[in-house]
């Protein structure tokens, strides 16, 4: 939506690479949202009376008052208060900017964004109540079953707007991310991954060599150690929900997985116990008691300052390392895609969605709040948003964009593909999360955390009829 911004060049390729990735890891069936144009055809008649013909005057089109070119959705008729809850990195401030654009004398658009675990939890107690506060909250690929129950259908809308708003600009395979049971619940917005930041001034002081593995990782970090520095690496070990991502990353790199398509538990195995080992060696030779409380803010807020040499961290933070007002090391970090495990598996690249779903039971017209995610993501907005990530349109590009695009794209290609849409994988969630949070903070025993997540997983999935 802003004119300022029109700067184009980058993503297509980009968007190929991860719609063919998406696709090949979706479990539910793609949902188009092409529209075909109903054809009419209209009978000539003739008049066979001597009368002379009478003549009609068509009713005049009533013309419907836009808000704005930057907003061009219809002015609602009577006042209209939208709120948006969601997570606050680079893009979404941006994307704050296009939503606000929507203000005029009859709509009101409130955008909030708090750090993404308080954003997180703030999302799912309203959703909970039957009767949100929120009209607009952000989601994941992942997160979006766990809400499912609780959210629009907006099918019939994507349907209604599509050729007024390019929606097949946005392909199959990242409307699928936000499909469920058929039920196409989220607008995409954003591809995301995690990979490998790197402060390339500190490891070439250093003498070390950019590591692509895991053991190669620990003896960086070993290095660095010695150099000074208190944590050489972050990974995010500070919540179960983020724990259970990097699980089930490092799992599904060495042949494992989290439940099979009956939902059975496979986490449990080998495989899971040779995952929580790996994270406790990086654990233990990358991060200090502090690091490993890092929340995604800290981890950026360190990487900008200089203080963290390296990082796994979220493709949507790169924009942030440039930002001349809040980041020292501009230019002065390398992005690399996603580590392998070991050497042969996968990276431990995750192919992620980010959307804006309606939740089930607001105050207003769905369809009201649907036309105002329309233009704050209409491809205006979206090359303006490119300039700080990944965004979901194929045309939206910005020569201004993140420079990480290509280990985006390799981290996503190579990497263990995007996470089950199951019903019953949320409750696999939970129970990870809280286990190994335990081993990871509290040093809990590996085996015994798995064990009692298993059993608690089956407890939870067999009451709700998923087993």
């Amino acid at each position: 939506m802003r004119h300022t911004k029109r700067r184009l060049t980058r993503s297509l390729g980009l968007f190929m690479a991860i719609a063919l990735v998406v696709a090949a890891c979706s479990s539910d069936d793609d949902s188009s949202a092409d529209t075909t144009a109903a054809t009419t055809t209209t009978e000539a008649t003739t008049e066979t009376t001597a009368a002379p013909a009478a003549t009609t005057t068509a009713a005049p089109v009533e013309e419907v008052a836009l808000i704005s070119d930057e907003c061009p959705i219809p002015e609602p008729a009577e006042d209209v208060s939208i709120d948006l809850m969601g997570w606050e990195f680079p893009v979404t401030q941006q994307l704050q900017e296009e939503f606000e654009e929507c203000n005029s004398d009859n709509l009101t658009v409130n955008v909030q964004l708090l750090a993404s675990d308080a954003a997180q939890d703030a999302i799912t107690l309203d959703l909970g109540t039957g009767s949100p506060e929120y009209e607009i909250v952000h989601v994941t690929n992942s997160t979006v079953g766990v809400h499912s129950e609780n959210l629009v259908d907006l099918g019939p809308f994507i349907d209604k707007y599509a050729a007024e708003f390019g929606l097949d600009d946005i392909s199959d395979a990242l409307w699928a991310s936000g499909t469920v049971d058929g039920l196409r619940l989220g607008v995409p917005v954003l591809a995301n991954t995690l990979h490998f930041f790197y402060n390339t001034q500190v490891l070439a002081d250093n003498g070390v060599t950019p590591p692509t593995t895991f053991d190669e990782l620990i003896a960086a970090c070993g290095v660095l150690t010695t150099a000074g520095f208190d944590d050489p690496f972050n990974i995010n070990f500070s919540a179960g929900w983020a724990i259970d991502i990097e699980f089930m990353s490092i799992i599904k790199s060495i042949g494992g997985d989290i439940i099979d398509d009956d939902n059975a538990p496979m986490f449990n195995s080998p495989e899971g116990l040779a995952a929580v080992e790996h994270m406790l060696a990086i654990r233990d030779a990358c991060m200090s008691n502090a690091g490993r409380t890092f929340s995604i803010d800290d981890a950026q807020a360190a990487l900008q300052a200089g203080e963290l040499p390296m990082a796994h961290i979220w493709a949507s933070r790169a924009a942030a390392m440039d930002d001349a007002e809040n980041s020292l090391v501009v230019g002065g970090i390398t992005f690399d895609p996603s580590l392998y495990t070991e050497v042969g598996s996968l990276r431990n690249g995750v192919a992620y969605t980010d959307l804006y779903s309606i939740p089930k039971g607001t105050s207003v017209d769905a369809e009201t709040i649907f036309q105002v995610l329309m233009a704050a993501t209409d491809l205006e907005s979206q090359t303006a948003a490119a300039e700080f990530a990944s965004v979901s349109r194929s045309s939206a590009t910005n020569a201004d964009g993140p420079r990480n695009s290509d280990a985006l794209v390799v981290s996503v290609a190579q990497g263990v593909g995007a996470q089950s849409k199951s019903v019953a994988r949320p409750i696999a969630s939970g129970a990870i999360g809280d286990a190994l949070l335990e081993v990871l903070q509290n040093d809990a025993d590996p085996a015994t955390a798995l064990a009692e997540a298993e059993a608690r997983y089956i407890e939870e999935a067999t009451a709700a009829g998923l087993l």
